[in-house]
């Protein structure tokens, strides 16, 4: 008597095994798992409206931004696909990209940017200030991380999620060259 509710178990597994690969099946023939991975690695433009137009310098970010065009990428040392981001950026900081790092500490940011490759001196530590100032990231509108702004001709030009390394370094590539992407 024991062995037929066992057997009932393993039929409903085995059952439950096989419509979930014919489900899979269905999914990969009309391509909709390659179109979920493109929409995962598509870029969001994330709304600064008060921010577009204005000086870097004004939110925080270093003066020499106000007369530069380039990426400024925000980083959080809690965020797995910001550590990966970084890992991909390493110890040679391309031209035109600059890092903003948040954290709970400067200390705990330092810590995470020597482990990630990226050297510290390299990088903006942003969190809580201690002159009471509000973090870069709070001041720009920016709640997410990986995010990027895009700084054209000295100006703050837009906003965006960064969903992957290869994202990250063609933003670079077009504001180095100039480009003003804003379809995302």
């Amino acid at each position: 008597m024991t062995v037929a509710p066992l057997i009932m178990s393993a039929l409903a597994l085995l059952v439950s095994l096989l419509a979930a690969a014919a489900l899979l099946e269905v999914y990969e023939r009309l391509g909709v798992t390659g179109e979920l991975d493109r929409s995962l690695s598509r870029q969001i433009l994330i709304p600064i409206a008060d921010a577009v137009g204005k000086r870097p310098s004004e939110f925080g970010l270093p003066p020499q931004l106000d007369s530069e065009s380039g990426v400024v990428i925000f980083l959080s040392t809690s965020c797995p696909s910001c550590q990966e981001i970084a890992g991909a950026i390493g110890p040679s900081v391309p031209d035109h990209l600059h890092v903003v790092v948040s954290s709970a500490t400067p200390e705990v940011a330092r810590k995470w940017l020597v482990a990630v490759g990226i050297p510290p001196h390299r990088c903006i530590i942003d969190g809580r200030h201690s002159d009471g100032a509000e973090p870069i990231m709070n001041r720009l509108g920016l709640t997410s991380t990986p995010s990027a702004v895009v700084i054209t001709g000295g100006l703050l030009s837009h906003a965006t999620s960064v969903p992957s390394s290869a994202a990250l370094f063609s933003l670079v590539q077009d504001a180095a060259e100039g480009m003003v992407v804003h379809d995302a």
